[in-house]
Order: C-alpha cells, then sequence, then structure tokens
C-alpha cells in the first residue's frame, strides 16, 4: 500500500511530466505562447513637444569650439544625471526613475533633430528640469551639438 508521500512524490512528478510535455507538444504545433511586447512610442512622442519642435534647425555652426563649449555646459548642467561620457550613469542619474537616457545611443539619438533635442533641454520633464532659465539659448544649441557628438 503506498504511503502519503509516495503518493505525493508521484502526483508531483505526474505534473511536471505533463507540464513538460504539453510545452514540447505545444511548441511543434506553434502553439507556445510569442513575447511581444509593442514598440515603444518614439521618445519625442513621449516629451509631449510642440509639433513644430522638429522643424527647429540649429543656428549655430557644429565648430570644435561650439563642441567644447557645448561640453563645459553640460558638465555643468546634465552630467550629475547623464554621466561623463553622457551613459545616463551619473551620481544623480543613476537613482532616477525613469532612468536618465543614454545619450551615446545613435540609434535613439538619430530619432530625434536637434530642435527636439532643444526643446527637451528647454523645457525638462520629470525628473528632468527645465534649463530655458538657467542655460543661454545659444548655449542650449551648443549643448545639442555636443550631445551629438556622444553618440558618434
Amino acid at each position: 500500500m503506498p504511503t502519503v508521500r509516495t503518493t505525493k512524490t508521484i502526483s508531483v512528478a505526474s505534473i511536471l511530466l505533463f507540464v513538460i510535455s504539453t510545452h514540447s507538444v505545444a511548441g511543434e504545433f506553434g502553439w507556445e505562447q510569442q513575447e511581444s511586447s509593442p514598440a515603444p512610442p518614439k521618445t519625442a512622442a513621449l516629451w509631449k513637444l510642440p509639433a513644430d519642435a522638429h522643424k527647429l534647425k540649429n543656428p549655430i555652426e557644429a565648430e570644435d569650439a561650439t563642441i567644447v563649449r557645448g561640453k563645459i555646459v553640460y558638465d555643468k548642467f546634465c552630467a550629475s544625471c547623464h554621466g561623463a561620457t553622457g551613459l545616463g550613469d551619473g551620481l544623480i542619474g543613476k537613482r532616477l526613475n525613469p532612468k536618465a537616457t543614454d545619450l551615446t545611443d545613435s540609434k535613439k539619438m538619430s530619432q530625434l533633430t536637434d530642435g527636439e533635442l532643444f526643446w527637451m533641454i528647454t523645457v525638462g520633464k520629470p525628473p528632468m528640469q527645465r534649463f530655458e532659465r538657467l542655460i543661454s539659448t545659444d548655449d542650449r544649441w551648443k549643448v545639442v551639438h555636443y550631445m551629438r557628438a556622444l553618440s558618434k
């Protein structure tokens, strides 16, 4: 006569065997659950930028001096969150939710126009602060050039 322990062992083994065989059969017939996640919305759409932000052209030439000035401003205002090299790993950025954006991600950065980046810097979005009054218009455009340099 089987004991309670033997019965439980047989039951657990039966359930495990059933799950494994069902999963195997499901795979043969294409019944496996496919993990699909919808494509994330474009970053600009998440920011609710003005409809014409993408049309803005950077009025500052991308010269070496411009990029150097953009880096100086970036280091002062942006590096604490986005990190010294733009990886989103700054002391503050690592603790944010959502985390600070990786500005070296060329795929993500190439989807954004200079005008969209300029507006993101200008108006911010929590947890990112608004820089409209802290950084001059010209320097915000220079930061955009520096951000482009980080993503190359």
